[in-house]
């Protein structure tokens, strides 16, 4: 309360730091104390005339200075502190008080037991102020001021009890032994501060390093239940002080428990334990909130859990994709001073690898899961290509059947390259008939004759062979033989371009004469006469011998036909 007054009083929070607002709140509390001390003395104060200070002053010039300095250094140093100049505030300060030491005692010869302590309290404000630096300049104004004391003893009666001698090297030893315990004070203070900084960043790279090797272990594993398993295994393993550790995935408005450690998790895990976002627990608090929380036993949001009596200590950390909070690491400790403030970032860098890993985790399942639909789905595929296949593959042989049936003769033949002789073969040789039931070709030696039979192929169904006739002597190399087998695809790719050329032909020619019938059945004006016509165009068309048209319907049976 009071600094705050104080930081509204001269605006202190312009000292960014916090240990420089401390010090200059306390040059500000140091100089409005002196202020009022200072008056409070001056006024009570009487000397053997009863006189107070400020009625000395017109009388003695040393107190005058007194005053002078004690509220000079005081208003100046409030000033400069309102000016951010706090070393110039600290050392107005010290000048002040010093020079009022300088008047009201160095100057009277420092015979007094008590005048001592007066320097040496110079020496130690110098060093609260400054640190080393006042250290340095305390030391020497105050060894100055020594000097001048005892260089005024001179022209002083010195007390009959006291020696000059004796009386200065004891000051003078005292005032070194000030120094010198604040030196060590400072180097000691020094050295401690350093000492815990190396402490601290040494047990801060000590947990980021078990961090580091806790999110390695988690990284490489694939599936969501080895990553949240292994995760809270390795959080206990590398945490001594950490009893029991768990996690909680968020499943719409309720925190599902998903793994935990020992008997006591699967327990939990068994009764499906859940609690609900935003509920009045150590869960529903982190989930809801976005962030980490820390919770002793016998606070309000720390429930006792009957299977975890031991718990002192319980500290959550949110599980965060991006802004979104997916769930909630949860540990707890047997000790009450677990979980301390420097510990939380680590904890909470922990959780956001952990938060990494569950994602990854989570899109390989889903990645997963879509190869399984895809690669089902083009199973299912390559399952219809094989079946349309084979349906097209017996359609086209009956196509080619029905078109070879509707030939009046074999289609085929022959060419005797000696001869130059074309003729039509009708006849098939044993090794067509053997290339087109085996589908392969075929090589035969016959009547002093080298004979090859190719297939002829139509989207993979065999409608004719090929075959050729070498001396027995000849061959062909590997390589002719896949030469011809790549003419029969292209032949029987040409064959079938033509046998659908010929029936769209056909077809169109059906279209024109059934085209041409409905003309002329159009042109009729009575039934009689559209049946005439009918008859006479099918005769035409189809070369018949006889058409004959009926209308009406057979009579029912077992009843007599009308006789009109």
């Amino acid at each position: 309360m009071v600094q705050k007054r104080l930081n509204r009083l001269l605006k202190l929070d312009q000292y960014e730091q916090e240990s420089d607002r401390l010090r200059a709140a306390l040059v500000l509390s140091s100089s409005i104390l002196i202020l009022v001390l200072a008056t409070i003395v001056f006024l009570v104060a009487r000397n053997e005339t009863q006189q107070n200070m400020f009625q000395r002053m017109a009388e003695n010039w040393r107190s005058t200075a007194t005053v002078f300095a004690i509220y000079a250094g005081s208003l100046f140093s409030l000033i400069l502190l309102r000016l951010g100049k706090f070393e110039w505030a600290s050392g107005s300060l010290i000048l002040g008080g010093s020079a009022a030491i300088f008047f009201e005692v160095v100057l009277d010869g420092l015979y007094s037991s008590s005048h001592p302590v007066f320097l040496a309290l110079i020496i130690l404000i110098s060093v609260v102020l400054l640190g080393q630096r006042g250290l340095l300049f305390g030391t020497i104004m105050v060894s100055v001021m020594t000097l001048i004391g005892f260089d005024a003893r001179q022209t002083l009666p010195a007390p009959e009890t006291v020696n000059n001698v004796s009386s200065g090297i004891i000051t003078w030893l005292m005032l070194m032994l000030v120094a010198a315990v604040s030196w060590l004070f400072i180097r000691f203070n020094r050295i401690s501060r350093q000492e815990g900084a190396a402490g601290a960043r040494g047990e801060q790279a000590k947990q980021a390093e078990i961090i580091s090797q806790i999110a390695q272990r988690i990284s490489g594993r694939s599936s969501l239940d080895e990553v949240l398993n292994n995760a809270i295994e390795q959080v206990r393993l590398n945490y001594p002080d950490i009893y029991h550790a768990q996690i909680y995935l968020i499943d719409e408005t309720v925190a599902r428990l998903v793994a935990s450690t020992g008997e006591v998790g699967k327990k939990l895990l068994e009764r499906q334990h859940a609690l609900a976002v935003g509920s009045q627990s150590v869960i529903g608090t982190v989930s809801a909130v976005n962030r980490a929380i820390v919770a002793r036993s016998g606070d309000s949001v720390h429930h006792r859990n009957e299977f975890l009596p031991n718990t002192r200590t319980e500290a959550a950390f949110p599980l965060r994709r991006g802004t979104v909070v997916i769930g909630v690491l949860d540990v707890q400790s047997k000790q009450e001073n677990a979980f301390i403030e420097d510990s939380l970032p680590l904890f909470q860098a922990l959780a956001d690898h952990i938060a990494i890993a569950i994602d990854n985790a989570q899109l390989f399942e889903a990645t997963q899961r879509q190869l399984g639909e895809n690669q089902s789905l083009l199973d299912q595929l390559s399952r219809n290509m094989t079946e349309l296949n084979r349906l097209n593959r017996r359609l086209t042989g009956q196509f080619w059947q029905d078109y070879l049936n509707q030939q009046s003769n074999q289609l085929g033949v022959e060419i005797d390259l000696d001869e130059n002789v074309s003729v039509r073969h009708l006849s098939l040789t044993p090794g067509i008939q053997e290339a087109i039931r085996f589908n392969q070709s075929v090589q035969n030696r016959q009547a002093g004759k080298h004979q090859i039979a190719v297939p002829l192929r139509v989207r993979g169904e065999v409608i004719g062979a090929m075959e050729f006739e070498l001396d027995e002597g000849a061959s062909l190399a590997p390589e002719d033989i896949v030469l011809l087998e790549e003419v029969s695809e292209q032949l029987g790719l040409a064959a079938e371009s033509n046998r659908l050329f010929e029936v769209s032909q056909r077809m169109a020619q059906r279209e024109a004469l059934v085209n041409e019938i409905s003309s002329r059945l159009q042109t009729t004006s009575s039934v009689e006469m559209t049946l005439s016509a009918a008859a006479r165009s099918l005769k035409e068309t189809l070369r018949l011998d006889r058409v004959s048209i009926r209308l009406g319907t057979p009579p029912v049976n077992g009843a007599k036909e009308e006789v009109q």
